[in-house]
This record gives C-alpha cells, sequence and structure tokens, in this order.
C-alpha cells in the first residue's frame, strides 16, 4: 500500500470524529503517480490565504498570558486526533509549525497525516522539531512519544519565540514566564530525551488545555 493510499485509508477512519483533520476527498491516479486529495477542515471555505502556524511564530515582546494560554488550548486541539492516529499504530512525525493549520485564534488543524502513510525511520531531520530518536544516532524506536515531543517542540516555539535547544533547552518556564505551572512542566517533559520520561498524548492534552 502505498503512502497516499495509507493516508486516504487511515482518514476515512479518524477523519468523521475529529475537526482538526483534513477530509479525504479522493485519490487520483495519473500516469505512475497517485495523489490524495483533502478537504479544508472545519470550514466549508478557506479563510483569505493558506495559513499554518508558521505564519505566527511570535516574538517574544507579542506575548502575555492571555496569548499563551490560548496557543496553549488550541494545540491541545491536536491531541484527540494524534491519539486516535496512534490507536491505528501509525505516527505523524512531522508535526511542526508548517504541517498545523490556523483555522481561527482558537482552532487548528493538522495540514494532513505528515509521515503516517509511510513506516517509521529514523533520518537526518532538520525541521528544528525533530525528537532524538528520529535522527540516526536516536537509540530509542520512534512511536506515539515522537509525536509528544514534537508537539511540545512546537508548543514550546510558539509561547517563546524560540526554538528549544538541542540537547538540553532551558525550562519552559524560563523562556515564557506566562506559561501556567502544570503546562510548563508536562512540555519540559516532553521534551526529554528519555522516552520513558515523556507524558502521553492524553496527559499532554491535559496539561495544555487547562
Amino acid at each position: 500500500m502505498c503512502g497516499a493510499e495509507k493516508e486516504h485509508e487511515l482518514l476515512g477512519a479518524i477523519g468523521p470524529e475529529h475537526d482538526a483533520v483534513p477530509r479525504s476527498l479522493a485519490l487520483v491516479d495519473t500516469d505512475r503517480t497517485r495523489t490524495l486529495v483533502l478537504g479544508w477542515p472545519r470550514r466549508t471555505t478557506p479563510p483569505d490565504g493558506f495559513e499554518t502556524l508558521a505564519d505566527y511564530i511570535p516574538h517574544p515582546t507579542e506575548l502575555d498570558s492571555t496569548a499563551v494560554r490560548r496557543t496553549l488550548r488550541a494545540l491541545s486541539g491536536l491531541c484527540r486526533p494524534l491519539e486516535a492516529l496512534h490507536h491505528h499504530h501509525c505516527t505523524h512525525r512531522e508535526l511542526a509549525p508548517h504541517t498545523i493549520v490556523r483555522i481561527d485564534e482558537d482552532h487548528l488543524a493538522l495540514r494532513d497525516l505528515g509521515a503516517a502513510g509511510r513506516p517509521a525511520r529514523p533520518g537526518i531531520d532538520r525541521s528544528g522539531y525533530q525528537a532524538p530518536e528520529q535522527t540516526h544516532h536516536g537509540r530509542a524506536k520512534i512511536g506515539p512519544w515522537t509525536d509528544v515531543f514534537r508537539l511540545a517542540a512546537v508548543a514550546y516555539h510558539m509561547i517563546s519565540g524560540r526554538l528549544p535547544d538541542e540537547p538540553a533547552p532551558l525550562p519552559t518556564s524560563a523562556v515564557c514566564p506566562f506559561a501556567p505551572e502544570r503546562a510548563a512542566a508536562a512540555i519540559d517533559a516532553a521534551l526529554h530525551p528519555d522516552i520513558t520520561q515523556r507524558p502521553t498524548v492524553a496527559e499532554l492534552a491535559a496539561a495544555l488545555g487547562m
């Protein structure tokens, strides 16, 4: 089964229950190419322009407690479709601001299912959000904990204006004093290089959505 076909199948299984993932409309075959056609989530028509979180990475001076809490709650909404994906023994593995669609100030959606339709193999990922196990030097297996790390890395960036430094980022509370204590602690744990120290996606959702 090719990647597009697998993603089509996965979206059919989890899409109807979650408005934070696109709708799978069709698989189109052209010569040797198979293309998956996706529909915009939540809205019948997209807003003006296709905007992702990459268009909204803040400068630290733009942040306050209201903006930080709103961002964290919006990111927590992505955990439910990720949990459904994990239930089907698949992982996104490409979570980053440019793969997350900004529907409005309070709602986000996955642009697609990332690498869920392809086998999980370590490689050199220079996106800045990669989990340690996604590199050739990583010793742990890739799994749901990988998506937890990547979502936490996105959260860290979106509420502080800076990427988490490798291999030991500053505590979230140090770079974002507006972050609620529970959310900051969960992000720090999710960024731990040891996969056994990371929270589950459900635990991360509960902490971010406070």
